[in-house]
């Protein structure tokens, strides 16, 4: 699912995802816009378990099953030290930086929620005489192969394909596996933003 903006008085361009997408006003919420893309449901996890056969049960806690907690659909299989970053959260962390006029322009999924992806619109800035208005990138991945992508690009991503190339070309890239101390060095990489965000 996609999710579009209103810059102005104007729809931003046209959606991806081959049409699809919802409208939304630039008053929208992180909240909202995970919502009305019906990204609003969290991973859960379960350790793997199997059949032998004869029957027998099989359960180990040294590989867990990533699944959605709304519909019951299978993200991946992970190792016990994989640790989730719901989509609220990858949200939160756009959130922070609104406040220095972070406009959302896209954000969807791709393989039932396996990976989402969100762009944003940083306030204009003027490098060399000309006006220049950046997108913050953040990829994220459920399904165990997907690392914790964020980027600045000045690239207008608007499907899966542009955004890998955007992530390739990037000029400064963090990136994240999920391991224990994801969140904090979410929370570093969020503060080198918010610094770089403000126009100068």
């Amino acid at each position: 699912m996609l999710l579009m903006t209103k810059t102005s008085a104007e729809i931003v361009r046209q959606p991806a995802w081959h049409g699809l997408g919802t409208a939304l006003d630039n008053a929208a919420t992180s909240a909202d816009a995970l919502k009305r893309a019906k990204l609003s449901w969290n991973v859960a996890q379960s350790p793997v378990q199997w059949m032998e056969s004869d029957g027998t049960l099989r359960v180990t806690d040294s590989y867990m099953c990533n699944y959605r907690d709304d519909n019951g659909t299978l993200l991946g299989i992970v190792g016990r030290g994989y640790t989730v970053v719901q989509n609220t959260d990858a949200f939160e962390f756009a959130d922070h930086l609104i406040g220095e006029g972070v406009q959302y322009e896209y954000v969807g999924s791709n393989k039932g929620g396996k990976r989402v992806w969100l762009l944003a619109k940083m306030p204009e800035r003027t490098i060399l005489n000309d006006a220049y208005a950046p997108y913050l990138l953040f990829a994220n991945g459920h399904d165990g192969n997907t690392a914790i992508n964020v980027c600045m690009t000045p690239m207008r991503v608007a499907c899966w394909n542009t955004m890998n190339l955007a992530l390739r070309n990037a000029p400064q890239r963090w990136t994240f596996c999920h391991t224990t101390n994801v969140i904090s060095r979410l929370g570093q990489a969020r503060k080198t933003l918010e610094s770089r965000s403000k126009p100068h």
